[in-house]
């Protein structure tokens, strides 16, 4: 129903209606035009939403969250989306399971998605529950053996208030429950993904969104020829599960192998630590009615009014 009309690098995106498009000849209610406005900074784009110059603010500051839960109307829905803590497990000290698993152990999920204070879930799993991941991650003891000659570990994340928050409750987390520093490395989003992609970092902050409403593109983010696969992660038994999950129709076969994927990728060898599952935070103007947005991300702009 929208045609790109417009583009201004860094700054603004703009789209109209699709004369062509037969979903105008029955509505008169939808936006014609929308612009979405590109702002790197997530109070900045707060300070807009409250001069009335947005009507959609697409994520809501952590740390004003509460206040704006009082004074506007603030939309918070399912995301199929993980956020997570990769290794880079060809680089010392997370070459060993036995390091990872002492990491995984020592980190309070609760507390991270209760500090955010949205609404998010603590991760039990990679696969969100939503789409048949396990909702309870299984515990064990702590050691402080995989550190010994190590004592201080980097962690490299993309710099915004939410990932810094989190970055120091984990920072907090291994320190008292390992006895070990982690120092914190922040840089803006396209220097992180290089030097991910690069690999220069053994400890990373990462994320994955569903592309669409099935568990196996969660899965699929670590086979071993996967593009999306940063941690150096192989596994021939990882590959052949997913593999089969692949060309299995839903139901209980199925989903025994998914838990038996997600036991393989984050019990057994621990290669990422999955924080929480989003959800989608959105403060919408007055002037706006019917606001929809599916577990995508989608905002559907052909049922808005003005």
């Amino acid at each position: 129903p929208y045609q790109l009309s417009r583009l201004e690098p860094g700054r603004a995106i703009f789209a109209t209606a699709n004369p062509h498009h037969r979903f105008w000849a029955n509505s008169n209610s939808a936006p014609r035009e929308v612009e979405w406005v590109i702002v790197s900074d997530e109070t900045t784009a707060l300070h807009l939403f409250e001069d009335h110059r947005l009507d959609l603010l697409m994520r809501v500051p952590a740390q004003e969250l509460e206040r704006m839960k009082k004074k506007a109307n603030i939309r918070v829905d399912p995301f199929l989306a993980t956020y997570y803590l990769g290794f880079n497990t060809k680089l010392a000290p997370w070459n060993t399971s036995h390091a990872r698993k002492a990491l995984t152990h020592a980190i309070d999920r609760s507390a991270i998605a209760g500090a955010l204070g949205g609404g998010e879930r603590a991760a039990g799993g990679f696969v969100p529950p939503l789409l048949g991941g396990r909702t309870v991650a299984p515990m064990g003891a702590t050691t402080l053996a995989p550190f010994i000659g190590a004592r201080e570990v980097e962690l490299a994340y993309d710099t915004s208030a939410r990932n810094t928050m989190i970055a120091e409750i984990v920072q907090k987390n291994i320190q008292t429950g390992l006895g070990l520093k982690l120092r914190l490395s922040s840089s803006d989003w396209r220097a992180h993904l290089k030097r991910i992609q690069t690999a220069t970092h053994a400890l990373f902050r990462f994320g994955w969104q569903a592309p669409f409403i099935d568990p196996i593109s969660h899965l699929q983010v670590f086979l071993s020829r996967s593009p999306n696969n940063l941690t150096g992660w192989q596994n021939a038994k990882y590959d052949q599960l997913v593999g089969q999950i692949a060309g299995l129709p839903a139901g209980p076969a199925r989903q025994e192998k998914i838990a038996a994927a997600e036991h393989l990728l984050l019990d057994e060898d621990a290669v990422v630590i999955p924080l929480y599952h989003y959800v989608q935070i959105h403060g919408v103007s007055e002037r706006i009615k019917n606001f929809r947005v599916n577990g995508l991300g989608a905002v559907l702009f052909t049922e808005l009014s003005l």
